[in-house]
């Protein structure tokens, strides 16, 4: 027993206080989904109506849009079981609800304030909450429409951005297996971000693998140069640099 769940990283999952889980049938209608998912995203604040209607019914006459938001609302209402989708002025927002965004978010900041202060115990802490939060992208029900597109993108760059700063906080306490860890989730996110390439191979450095190291940055120049036909940066490069210096030197 609890209050009302609402997960939006990966497919929506909607949990009532009494434990009981809304099926996607339940829903009646994709755009009731996708309702719920924008105003989850809203972490509490108020969606205009103008916004709801352009997002949900972008081809539709405004008058016979604001009528269907009306209906999805009603809706949500009855699928949810409990009045969480709440009218102010003229906007909707979702109340008296846990949303997992807005607790990932706020993981996501303990990450970056601890990186920042060099509190590495606090930092992975901070990323372990993130982690268990994340069940995947944001999905919705018009996938490939701009606000769905636009929110996946920017959630999977704090989840990547997180992970980075996380893997350079496990490495500066010597942690270097979790460093690796942290820094190939995500490489699965974008494997053209060199940041984390540049931990990976630090930490095998750490660890003696210098020979491992190297194979990373082949990796990443092979990736970089296949795919968007780029070099390696500055910084990637000088780090190559150093491993070559260092492996010549123990032979």
């Amino acid at each position: 027993m609890g209050g009302l769940r609402i997960h939006v990283l990966g497919p929506l999952r909607v949990v009532r206080a009494d434990g009981s889980v809304v099926e996607p049938h339940e829903w009646r209608t994709a755009k009731t989904m996708d309702l719920v998912r924008i105003l989850a995203l809203a972490d509490g604040q108020p969606t205009s109506v103008t916004t709801l209607v352009e997002r949900l019914w972008p081809d539709v006459p405004y008058d016979r849009a604001r009528v269907s938001l009306r209906t999805a609302a009603s809706q949500a209402r009855r699928t949810i079981g409990v009045p969480c989708v709440r009218r102010h002025h003229d906007g909707l927002a979702l109340e008296d609800a846990w949303v997992d965004v807005r607790e990932f978010r706020r993981a996501c900041r303990a990450v970056r304030s601890a990186w920042e202060t060099g509190d590495a115990d606090r930092a992975l802490a901070a990323a372990e909450v993130a982690q268990d939060l994340w069940r995947g992208s944001f999905v919705a029900s018009d996938q490939d429409s701009g606000w769905a597109t636009s929110e996946r993108e920017a959630l999977d760059t704090e989840r990547r951005r997180m992970l980075c700063e996380a893997a350079e906080c496990a490495e500066s306490v010597a942690r270097y297996d979790l460093a690796v860890e942290l820094a190939r989730h995500a490489l699965v996110m974008d494997a053209s971000a060199e940041r984390a390439y540049r931990t990976i191979m630090r930490a095998h450095a750490a660890l003696g693998e210098v020979g491992t190291a190297l194979l990373v940055f082949e990796r990443c120049r092979h990736y970089l140069t296949e795919n968007l036909g780029a070099t390696p940066s500055p910084q990637t490069r000088m780090l190559h640099l150093q491993l070559l210096r260092h492996g010549a030197a123990e032979s």
